[in-house]
């Protein structure tokens, strides 16, 4: 079996969330954290904060970790690294691959289908920790190289 390992950025601005809407034809159309693959010799923040810039032109002092996040499929299992930071600026662009970004509250998340959001039960597994505001350190994965 695979692995594959992600990262992500949630990044709020006033008590919303910025999610990208992918433009690539697997996920067209639906809901994401911005983030991405990590690349070869990276960290894992190093990647996030890159995919973060790429898909949204932000550039952000990520503050920590909200989590790491799997999911088994049939023939790989995936692991996403999930940062925390709050932004100073509402102002975003649509990057690489991404159609569209928009803020969201948790509220109006949780009235969206499944189907508008990449890995939807992962996807609200993360939302419902940072409604908990349960973070770690930054520093946990800082090490880590692939």
């Amino acid at each position: 079996m695979d692995f594959r390992l992600y990262v992500s950025t949630l990044v709020s601005f006033g008590g919303k969330v910025l999610l990208v809407q992918e433009q690539k034809e697997k996920y067209h159309g639906k809901w994401n954290l911005p983030g991405g693959h990590l690349e070869i010799g990276e960290t894992t923040l190093e990647g996030a904060l890159r995919e973060l810039k790429e898909e949204t032109g932000l550039v952000l002092d990520v503050q920590s970790t909200l989590g790491v996040y799997y999911n088994v499929h049939s023939d790989h299992t995936s692991f996403r690294f999930v940062y925390f930071g709050k932004s100073d600026i509402d102002t975003v662009i649509a990057g690489d691959n991404i159609m569209d970004s928009k803020w969201f509250s948790p509220e109006e998340i949780e009235q969206m289908s499944d189907n508008e959001f990449v890995s939807a039960q992962q996807f609200r597994e993360i939302i419902e920790d940072y409604k908990k505001g349960v973070t770690y350190p930054v520093k946990i994965f800082h090490s880590m190289k692939v």
